[in-house]
């Protein structure tokens, strides 16, 4: 066990000048390189605080506190045989030490005993260097006599006023920040030193200061280099966020009997045994700060944040009790460790990780293993897999910077979690996960956090499963072959979910059964479009030799923007034959048809989910070359629909299967469709549109008649459109837009207007002279006649979607109309 050191006895104990020569140090130094003291800092307020409520109830209540490590390096003193120690990390604990021992003593101490003097003298050997008027006010502190006496009404004022009334203290030092902060904290210990009086007349303090104690650990002794002192000081000159946080975390590590709990220093600390929340206090700020650290990346600190942001987020996601994963993307406490684009230059307090801490004490275990295994493994092995095979290496932006998509998001916890679950770190099986974690993500549709929790709570199972069986010896493969999903759920998200998991299964039962279907299947999952995903044309127990082949021709039907080359040619050939073998109108519906790669994935996704299309493409790959494939496409697309009925009124077939060929057959709208995005089939105020999604244009209503009758009506009865390009684009596909079509014609003064909706009503408008009006009113038997402000009537309204309706409309309504332009 190490010495414990206290402020007395620093000076008087003996300390490690290397591996087998311990030193008494004459001085301790806060070199140049060092910041300004940070926790007399105006906007430190909340440090401050909290340090000093922790630091005075234990003093008034006698017990002990440690203020965890002081790193140093040992140096000689020129020749005259005396060592100096130059404070590394520690430099703000005690500094707010020295200004507590100033302070308590000047308040207790006879200025003429032995004590007073032994404090002055240990008060003089702690020296500032990082600037000469830092230097100058401690020895200026350590010999002023003029602060603890009461003043005329009994009372003392607070130090910093009495210290700059004094003679001996110069205006320059009003220009130095580290000597306004130690400034402001002596005021901040008189605040509280004078609240403790109130009630205790006879308050004794000082004999309590020597239980604030610490560890000394010095580079010299454990064989550190220098470049430890440049890590540990490269955050700059002011308290960062970071530093603020992880002063929090270890005083409330220290705390708790996960904290306490002793354990044994590692790497070249080891065989010193400590309370565990010394030991992660002392990996935070030496081993695991080579994962952070560059000598380019000034703002590692940020990146060391965004650990602990990140880790707890995508824990809390999967242990979040009560909370429906449904609802979590609106959960406060997610919000608060996901949305973090502006917290890592900021500190929020602590609250947050208090509640996760007291609810999961297990996380500083798993934090603990995880940068444990970062800091060995990261550069070498992990961070090389961040990247997928599909990907180059060098768009690799690893886990911590600051732009963190959800993707990135799941592969951080597939990895830690990796860690976790593993007894240990095997690079052999990291890559394997690496791979099945890849594809499982890239393959998942994940737009908000609850799909994030989803797939993070499926990723959990998935690798624990695997892990627990390789303490029973099962292989990696063997053992995720074995893995069951959820694939009997209703929720569509888990049927995706466990689809694509269940790709991975069968893939991995193929691996367990011969090992070189690993490498077969990573050169099918490196496609810049399947990405992972080649299970649309694998066939249950198909030969290594038939997969290479279907490989050989699918790999250049498709390229990275989905179908590819003469496979898009000829209005969307292939596109247009997947839709011909589509069995199930239900199926059909809400289903986005397209065939390029867009962000929602939505070819993958239906390719893959439809064992229809599945055999589709066997049937398609098993050809001996391209030009078969495409004859064979063409002659699907000619073929009559096979689709079935799902509802209880069997006289819809007709119409389904009409749309469904439409959508097959016809060339020029699948292209318009393709175009315009309109690939999604939905409902609409009772009629059927291929439609962009969440757009109100870019629609076309395929239930309709008025695509065959409007240009019927115009021709027969000398009718223009209101809007040419609406008869362009019929021209053009055979559709009109989903706009409503209004035909128009003037006779005489006379106008009539024919407007049809595109929720399946036709309303006649008519204007003119009174005398055809008058007509009109009396011939369609208007009764109470209204007449807009412009002087237009509706003389009519009716549905316009039925069986034979040109017939229908011209017997009730054009010709009557024509009658009466006629008089």
């Amino acid at each position: 066990m190490k010495k414990i050191y206290n402020y007395s006895n620093l000076f008087e104990e003996k300390i490690s000048y290397d591996k087998d020569t311990e030193v008494l140090i004459s001085r301790c130094v806060i070199p140049r390189i060092q910041r300004a003291y940070a926790q007399g800092r105006r906007e430190e307020s909340y440090v401050r605080n909290n340090l000093l409520d922790e630091i005075f109830n234990a003093l008034h209540e006698g017990k002990e506190i440690d203020l965890n490590f002081v790193y140093g390096a040992v140096h000689k003193q020129d020749d005259n045989g005396k060592f100096s120690f130059e404070i590394i990390d520690g430099q703000q604990r005690l500094t707010t030490l020295y200004l507590l021992y100033w302070y308590i003593g000047n308040r207790e101490l006879d200025r003429s005993s032995d004590e007073y003097k032994q404090l002055a003298s240990n008060l003089s050997k702690f020296v500032y260097e990082t600037r000469t008027t830092a230097t100058d006010f401690c020895q200026y502190l350590a010999s002023c006599k003029v602060f603890g006496i009461p003043n005329e009404d009994g009372n003392v004022e607070a130090p910093s006023s009495v210290i700059k009334d004094a003679k001996l203290y110069f205006r320059s030092f009003d220009k130095d920040s580290t000597i306004e902060g130690m400034l402001r904290m002596l005021d901040a210990i008189h605040e509280r030193y004078q609240k403790l009086i109130i009630d205790n007349e006879e308050l004794s303090l000082y004999q309590n200061l020597n239980k604030i104690t610490f560890y000394v650990l010095s580079l010299g002794e454990f064989g550190l280099t220098e470049e430890l002192y440049i890590k540990m000081n490269a955050r700059g000159r002011a308290l960062s966020p970071f530093d603020n946080f992880k002063a929090e975390l270890i005083g409330y590590l220290r705390g708790t009997e996960c904290g306490r709990k002793m354990v044994t220093l590692g790497n070249s600390m080891k065989g010193t045994e400590v309370p565990f929340y010394m030991d992660f206090s002392s990996r935070m700020d030496t081993l695991w700060i080579n994962i952070f650290w560059s000598k380019d990346n000034v703002q590692y600190d940020e990146d060391y944040f965004r650990f602990f942001y990140r880790y707890i987020a995508n824990k809390y996601s999967v242990d979040a009790q009560g909370v429906k994963v449904e609802y979590i993307r609106n959960d406060e406490t997610l919000k608060f460790f996901a949305d973090e684009s502006e917290k890592t230059d900021r500190y929020l307090g602590f609250t947050q990780y208090l509640i996760q801490f007291n609810e999961h004490p297990d996380y500083f275990v798993g934090i603990k293993k995880v940068l444990d295994t970062f800091e060995q493994y990261y550069a070498s092995t992990i961070y090389p897999a961040i990247v997928p095979a599909w990907e180059e290496a060098d768009r690799n932006p690893g886990f911590f910077a600051p732009r963190f998509t959800q993707v990135m998001r799941i592969i951080f916890y597939g990895v830690t979690e990796f860690i976790e679950a593993y007894e240990e770190f095997l690079p052999d099986v990291f890559r394997k996960w690496m791979r099945v974690l890849w594809n499982i993500v890239e393959n998942t549709n994940i737009d908000n956090l609850s799909k994030v929790a989803s797939l993070n709570r499926s990723i959990k199972n998935l690798i624990h499963h695997v892990a627990d069986s390789a303490k029973e010896g099962v292989p990696f493969y063997t053992a995720l072959s074995r893995y069951k999903t959820d694939e009997n759920e209703d929720d569509a998200d888990t049927q995706e979910r466990s689809r694509i998991i269940q790709e991975e299964i069968t893939k991995a039962g193929r691996i367990a059964e011969d090992e070189k279907w690993e490498d077969v299947f990573r050169m099918a999952e490196k496609h810049p479009y399947f990405k992972g995903m080649v299970i649309f044309f694998y066939t249950k127990d198909m030969s290594i030799a038939e997969f290479e082949h279907r490989y050989e021709l699918v790999k250049d039907i498709f390229d990275k923007d989905g179908v590819a080359g003469p496979f898009r040619k000829e209005g969307h050939l292939l596109l247009r034959a997947i839709i011909s073998q589509m069995k199930d109108w239900k199926e059909m519906f809400k289903l986005n048809m397209t065939d390029k790669a867009e962000t929602q994935k939505y070819l993958k996704h239906w390719i893959s989910a439809n064992h229809n299309i599945h055999d589709f493409f066997a049937l398609c790959l098993d050809f001996n070359s391209h030009d078969e494939i495409l004859e064979f496409l063409r002659g699907l697309v000619e073929e009559k629909s096979q689709l079935t009925y799902y509802d209880s009124e069997p006289e819809n077939i007709g119409l389904y299967r009409r749309i469904h060929e439409a959508l097959y057959k016809n060339k020029c709208l699948q292209v318009w469709l393709q175009d315009n995005d309109a690939f999604r089939l939905v409902e609409f105020k009772g009629n059927i549109f291929m439609a962009r999604k969440n757009s109100w244009y870019s629609k076309i209503m395929m239930d309709t008649e008025r695509n065959r009758f409007i240009p019927l009506v115009a021709n027969n009865y000398a009718y223009c459109y209101d809007s040419e390009p609406q008869y362009e684009l019929w021209k053009q596909i055979g559709y009109f837009n989903s706009n409503d079509v209004i035909l128009k014609k003037t006779v005489d003064t006379t106008e009539i207007h024919l407007f049809f909706t595109n929720y399946s009503e036709l309303q006649i408008w008519v204007k003119g002279d009174e005398f055809r009006m008058k007509t009109f009113v009396d011939d369609f038997h208007v009764e109470n006649p209204e007449y807009d402000g412009d002087g237009w009537l509706m003389l009519a309204k009716d549905t316009y979607n039925r069986i034979n309706c040109y017939d229908y409309l011209e017997k009730t309504y054009l010709k009557r109309i024509e009658n009466v332009l006629n008089l």
